[in-house]
């Protein structure tokens, strides 16, 4: 994966980046559910990433281990990387990383590959969770100058900065 300075949004120029972002996101703040809380509901998030298949209990753990790391590094508590089987891939892309194992596997070595491409290049940082508490939700931050703050400026930031001028309306009374 390469990230050049006229690609500023991955979501174009790159599929693994949304892959990274859905699985970040499989647990929802604001509607308080997780599209990990259980086997079943795992399958069907790998199943809407085109990749159907059953997923075990060990599988499950795994999967929630991978994104509790990786929104540690985002802000979210700390919590320790799982083992998980990557492979390196020769093609006409040149080499890189991709999962192997079963369904879930894949599609966690895929996002792992993602996450240490994006700190390859030096584009983690843009990489984001939403300034929102009540949100959290993990996006990419394709502005310019990577001042980001809200993963929906129409959303949470019209939510942040309306509280924010309703705040100070309210001390100026």
């Amino acid at each position: 994966m390469t990230v050049s300075p006229d690609q500023r949004n991955p979501q174009k120029a790159y599929a693994g980046v949304v892959l990274l972002e859905d699985l970040l996101n499989t647990v929802d703040v604001t509607a308080r559910t997780d599209a990990l809380a259980d086997t079943a509901s795992a399958a069907a998030w790998l199943a809407a990433q085109g990749r159907p298949a059953e997923v075990d209990a060990a599988d499950l753990e795994l999967a929630r281990g991978v994104r509790a790391a990786l929104r540690g590094e985002l802000g979210d508590p700390p919590a320790p990387m799982p083992e998980i089987a990557v492979q390196v891939v020769l093609d006409d892309d040149g080499p890189r990383l991709a999962g192997a194992g079963t369904a879930m596997q894949r599609v966690l070595g895929e996002a792992l590959a993602e996450a240490v491409a994006l700190r390859a290049t030096g584009e983690w940082s843009r990489l984001k969770t939403c300034a929102l508490d009540s949100c959290r939700w993990v996006f990419f931050d394709a502005s310019r100058n990577r001042s980001g703050r809200w993963c929906s400026m129409q959303g949470c930031g019209n939510k942040a900065k309306t509280a924010a001028y309703r705040a100070r309306h309210r001390s100026d009374s």
